[in-house]
């Protein structure tokens, strides 16, 4: 098995490349670890409460979540009624990406359930 992030040579049975120290098969370091987050509930909630940056908080990113929070604090004062509707679109792209696999690590930088 070859690693995918350094290219080189594995034993099959590996899980992480001997070399870079990468995940070979990133399934299967998922179901070992018991503080992976799930991919349904960050995008679901994503997808509800994104504007105002509540999936944030539980994928850990903590400062994009508050900037996200505050901005949207502002923008509902200021610019409203297209700034909410802005940031609506903002979450639910999100929640997309995070259903669709594309943003698949949390802010520790373990891969979701």
């Amino acid at each position: 098995m070859y690693c995918p992030k350094c290219g080189r040579e594995n034993l099959d049975a590996a899980v992480i490349c001997l070399h870079c120290h990468a995940p070979l098969n990133p399934e299967k370091v998922i179901d070992d670890d018991p503080l992976a987050r799930s991919r349904l509930i960050a995008g679901l909630v994503a997808i509800t409460f994104g504007a105002v940056g509540i999936h944030n908080f539980y994928l850990a990113h903590y400062v994009k979540g508050s900037i996200q929070m505050i901005l949207f604090v502002i923008v509902l004062f200021l610019l409203h009624p297209y700034g909410p509707i802005a940031m609506f679109v903002w979450g639910l792209v999100e929640g997309i990406l995070i259903l669709l696999k594309i943003i698949n690590k949390d802010g520790s930088g373990r891969y979701m359930k």
